[in-house]
């Protein structure tokens, strides 16, 4: 056999190795032994088959059905212990492109017009060469686009929930993504299982060093924004009903609180844009912003993706199939003008600026931005078996809270503070489900919402780490107190 490794047993002179690593070899049977360059190899294990040394991969099944296939990484792209990410396994969401592999956006007519690609998306290629493996691709939502499981999966099939009953519909167009850190691997775009892992991500993703994340100056939100139009169970927008999922959101307020040795600063950004006046005369917040979000997403989703029915009709001599999400959506696309996408836009800007001073308090530095927090819970079983309506064919969703951060391009941070309970009529008997709450701050403090929110995990005694499987957390709150060593994440 043929071992590669690096290790104080392997002495820094004459290649050889001492008297335990030869015994212990012995012990196993091993007759025959050579050397490979400690600087060439990462440690092993490793085969020897036809001449050649292989590395030894491990393989998970995939019982969420999460991904569309796994990949292995390219071997003109070695890795280096020395790397800040080497080891950490990456899931790639299936609408970025990745060198040798198709991208098919949950379209199969998509994926079997284009070629493999032959580069990775940038913010996936720094992910690798930063020394992240990539494991896969996860499914998605056609052309990311808004579908309900699983009547709307058509190309592919929805990935299964791995929480509670299992029957549970994962969520948007991140579902495999998301089914896919339930069940085994952190994944790109900020779902990880535990905060100190997501850090790493984030500092990798913005381009910041790892080494210094020692002596990065900590930013902490000066204020604590309680939107009463989400929170207040009193008010018609308010996102749960369910008394627990309410008790432990106010929890996590009160922690909250307690770390930043603030009060939460009551606020409602309807009332204090509807007394701007900056809006048309007689509309007020909910009608000034009604067709906004559809109007630049119909028209860019027709408009982005025309060129695709054009180039399949060219080669194939017919059309694509399209889902009746696709094809409601650009049916409203086609209806809309630029003039009408450019004044929709314009809302959005007038939304950002607007936001960002006169609610976070934003001035532009670190230091003046506040935080605003809401449930992401609904508290309530969505189960796959549920009959849908035809997707994508009502025009007006008006304002949603879930638009707030991609109108004003600030982070979001959404993350599980505990369960909630429920009587599964799939089990039968009671399964949990996890309670989530979102962190919004001001645009270009991307990586300071992450560390500012490990911070406070750690600190509070909310969970910074989640488990896989069917239960999120044991008997009490995940800790993981110890060092992240992003070789062996």
């Amino acid at each position: 056999m043929i071992f590669c490794c690096r290790s104080p047993a392997v002495a820094k002179q004459g290649q050889r190795l001492d008297q335990t690593a030869v015994k212990l070899l012995e012990k196993t049977g091993t007759m025959r032994w050579e050397f490979a360059g400690a600087q060439s190899w990462v440690s092993g294990p490793y085969f020897f088959l036809n001449g050649l040394l292989h590395e030894a991969w491990k393989l998970f099944p995939d019982n969420a059905e999460a991904f569309y296939f796994s990949t292995v990484p390219d071997p003109d792209d070695p890795n280096h212990e020395e790397k800040p990410l080497n080891g950490l396994r990456i899931a790639v969401k299936d609408i970025y492109h990745l060198n040798g592999v198709r991208t098919a956006a949950s379209s199969r007519a998509f994926r079997d017009l284009y070629l493999p690609q032959e580069s990775s998306s940038n913010v996936i290629q720094n992910l690798i060469d930063h020394g992240a493996i990539i494991v896969g691709k996860t499914k998605t939502t056609t052309f990311a686009d808004r579908e309900l499981a699983t009547q709307d999966w058509i190309d592919t099939h929805s990935p299964f929930n791995p929480r509670g009953d299992g029957y549970i519909w994962g969520g948007g167009s991140s579902t495999g993504s998301a089914a896919a850190i339930a069940a085994l691997f952190d994944t790109p775009a900020f779902f990880a299982r535990d905060v100190k892992s997501a850090e790493y991500i984030a500092k990798t993703w913005y381009h910041q060093s790892v080494k210094d994340l020692p002596n990065h100056k900590s930013w902490n939100p000066r204020k604590i924004l309680w939107p009463s139009e989400y929170c207040d169970r009193q008010s018609k927008y308010v996102v749960t009903h369910n008394e627990e999922v309410h008790i432990k959101f106010e929890h996590f307020v009160s922690e909250l609180e307690a770390f930043l040795g603030v009060k939460r600063t009551i606020v409602n950004f309807r009332d204090l844009w509807n007394k701007r006046q900056l809006h048309q005369p007689g509309q007020d917040f909910d009608e000034h912003f009604m067709y906004t979000y559809e109007a630049i997403l119909n028209r860019d989703s027709y408009t982005n993706n025309i060129g695709f029915v054009k180039d399949y009709e060219t080669t194939f001599g017919c059309y694509p199939y399209l889902p009746p999400s696709i094809m409601n959506r650009w049916k409203h696309g086609k209806s809309v003008t630029e003039e009408e996408r450019e004044h929709a836009a314009k809302q959005v800007s007038d939304f950002k600026q607007w936001f960002e001073k006169e609610v976070l308090g934003h001035d532009g530095g670190t230091d003046s931005s506040a935080v605003m927090v809401w449930p992401w819970t609904v508290g309530s079983p969505n189960y796959l078996d549920l009959p849908r309506p035809v997707p994508n064919s009502d025009y007006g969703y008006g304002f949603q809270p879930t638009y707030t951060s991609s109108f004003t391009g600030g982070p979001e941070l959404v993350f599980p503070i505990g369960t909630w309970a429920y009587d599964s009529k799939v089990s039968r008997r009671q399964e949990h489900l996890p309670v989530a709450a979102s962190l919004m701050v001001a645009s270009g403090l991307d990586y300071e919402l992450v560390a500012f929110a490990r911070r406070f995990l750690e600190k509070s005694d909310l969970p910074d780490a989640v488990g896989t499987g069917r239960e999120m957390f044991g008997s009490g709150p995940a800790k993981r107190n110890q060092k992240v060593n992003p070789t062996y994440l």
